[in-house]
């Protein structure tokens, strides 16, 4: 189930070495080392902008790729909608819910759902707590700055500090505003799946049934219970 659900959540999706503005004085340190001082001052922008988020609402396209540069295949657009450990994903015809006690998921193909106990030791699936616990997870590596679409990014990678899925995630960060471009997730075997943010909304309405599974719009669809 973990690797299901990072593989559709992530969230979301030339070479200039540039200097650091108010760059930390020291590397965050982890377990393992120490990330890199530039790359924590873009995270720790970014992680300032989702902290002060109650919501947030990001709309994107994921697809398949050899590499960064290649032709990106089988897109399909997804959103997510997020408020702290709470999400609600929806892409190609699977919906998924999480209201931080549990976790419900729903494919419309197979008609089939179901709803898990909320595993906190799973929180970096969710892209805000990725970024807020990223020091618990991973080692922060600043790649480069490079001009894509017209913009400038700030690339980073996360290595995973434990065996994991993913050899890294690549995650691409606005120059202009410290959110999300771009995130890339390496998986072995030359896997890898790219999400492209299209579209944010600050501040989505939310209610307490949001990140719940309404099944009484799916009176015909079995809920297994595997709490």
């Amino acid at each position: 189930m973990k690797r299901m659900l990072w593989i559709l959540l992530a969230g979301l999706l030339s070479l200039n070495v540039i200097e650091a503005q108010e760059a930390p004085l020291n590397s965050v340190k982890t377990e393992r080392g120490a990330n890199d001082p530039i790359a924590h001052q873009y995270l720790s922008k970014t992680r300032k902008w989702m902290n002060a988020s109650k919501a947030l609402e990001a709309y994107f396209m994921v697809c398949m790729g050899q590499d960064e540069h290649s032709a990106f295949l089988n897109c399909q657009p997804g959103s997510i909608l997020l408020s702290g450990e709470k999400y609600r994903l929806l892409m190609g015809g699977e919906e998924y819910y999480c209201d931080a006690k549990n976790i419900w998921t729903y494919s419309q193909s197979t008609q089939e759902a179901s709803v898990y106990p909320y595993d906190k030791s799973q929180a970096d699936l969710n892209p805000f707590l990725l970024i807020r616990n990223y020091e618990k997870y991973y080692r922060a590596k600043y790649i480069r700055q490079e001009s894509i679409e017209g913009s400038m990014r700030n690339i980073i990678d996360l290595i995973p500090l434990e065996a994991s899925e993913f050899l890294k995630i690549r995650i691409f960060l606005n120059e202009s505003d410290n959110r999300i471009f771009r995130i890339s997730m390496y998986l072995p075997q030359s896997q890898l799946y790219i999400y492209s943010v299209t579209k944010y909304i600050d501040e989505p309405q939310i209610n307490e049934n949001t990140f719940v599974f309404d099944q009484s719009k799916h009176p015909d669809v079995m809920l297994i219970d595997m709490r």
